[in-house]
């Protein structure tokens, strides 16, 4: 049997230690490396949304009043008037003064009626009776809630004793809630135009009826910015002319446009165009557009 030379057993373990702590070594960074030569690192720079402005949901609900004259003879027993298009949530008031002006009491019957939309018949909204000697004040509130709206309205007042043969007459003013409907791009991404350089945005009404247009476009630094909007039909560009144009260096810009009939007709495709026409190389930067439709009720 070979005796073992302790100092040649010592120098090979040293070696297969030293060789397998610097292969676990190049595992681990193996390992660690993987993910960062996978990953590209991404250049800095802005992605322009899509060219579209889609509806985001309705603003705050506004109040509107409508006057409504109603008169009760001794031969017409019901009135009725029309409040109109209701597009949003709140209280439906009705307030006013009725008098007898002539006969003595009477007892009259207000009946608010929902017409559905599209035509699919109509509804009860609300009714109260009312007995009264000389004159009245009127106040009925009503609350319209998410599925009441969105439809046509109508009141009417009605004597029901045909032998009471009254004549009321007096003004009444209809106080109802209606919305907004906002478009805005989606994704909401600002974005930035050098000098000379315009980008347009497209948007659809809906409803496509009459109403006013509001095109609220917003920037940050001293850029001069030359805005349109241009209704369907119209070629959308920064060279073509719209329905109107607007040019400031504020950082703000409220393009107004009342919808006319000849415009509904044409089609529902609008157009907004922004060009930043500064002297100097100025950059207009984080434009955002937000496009406020308010439907004629």
């Amino acid at each position: 049997m070979k005796s073992i030379d302790r100092n040649s057993l010592y120098r090979t373990i040293k070696r297969s230690t030293g060789f397998h702590i610097l292969l676990s070594l190049t595992v681990i960074f193996s390992i660690v490396m993987a993910p960062l030569a996978q990953t590209p690192i991404q250049k800095p720079g802005i992605s322009l949304p899509p060219g579209v402005l889609v509806s985001v949901g309705r603003a705050n609900a506004i109040t509107k009043t409508k006057n409504l004259q109603l008169n009760l003879t001794a031969t017409k027993l019901e009135d009725s008037a029309s409040i109109g298009r209701i597009s949003g949530t709140g209280n439906l008031k009705l307030t006013g003064n009725l008098t007898v002006a002539s006969g003595c009491c009477a007892r009259i019957k207000f009946e608010v009626t929902r017409l559905n939309l599209p035509a699919q018949g109509s509804s009860n909204f609300a009714t109260e009776n009312f007995e009264f000697c000389g004159s009245k004040t009127v106040n009925i509130t009503k609350v319209l809630n998410a599925n009441q709206d969105d439809a046509f309205f109508t009141v009417k007042i009605t004597n029901p004793d045909p032998w009471n043969k009254v004549t009321i007459d007096g003004p009444l003013t209809a106080t109802f809630p209606t919305a907004d409907v906002v478009l805005a791009a989606q994704p909401n991404v600002p974005i930035d135009l050098t000098r000379g350089v315009d980008v347009s945005r497209t948007f659809t009404l809906s409803p496509n009826t009459a109403g006013k247009l509001k095109v609220e476009i917003r920037w940050s630094g001293q850029a001069t910015i030359q805005a349109k909007l241009f209704k369907p039909g119209q070629q959308v560009g920064a060279a073509t002319n719209g329905v109107t144009t607007q040019s400031s260096s504020s950082g703000s810009i409220d393009l107004v446009y009342d919808i006319q009939p000849a415009d509904i007709t044409s089609g529902t495709q609008w157009g907004i165009n922004v060009l930043n026409t500064s002297s100097a190389s100025v950059t207009a930067t984080g434009i955002t557009f937000r496009v406020v439709y308010t439907i004629d009720e």
